[in-house]
């Protein structure tokens, strides 16, 4: 993957945990994760597998295309208009 879409990735996870009031060790548990999986992917170091991905869009109500960057909008929680 690509750097710059591995680091736009991590920083919408971040700021989706962030909204969402969770610690990352809370949203790991969540996620059944460990924390450094977690870490890794805020950190942008390693990309979320596809079931890495479908969690985090669950859990954060986001757009798994426009995460990825597959959609011609920025990422956006679903429904939001």
């Amino acid at each position: 993957m690509v750097k710059f879409k591995r680091v736009r990735i991590a920083r919408i996870i971040k700021r989706a945990r962030v909204r969402a009031g969770l610690h990352i060790k809370d949203a790991a548990l969540v996620l059944k994760v460990t924390r450094p999986t977690l870490d890794n992917w805020e950190a942008a170091r390693v990309p979320p597998n596809a079931d890495g991905i479908s969690k985090l869009c669950v859990l954060y109500n986001l757009d798994a295309n426009a995460l990825l960057g597959l959609a011609h909008e920025s990422c956006r929680t679903k429904g939001q208009q």
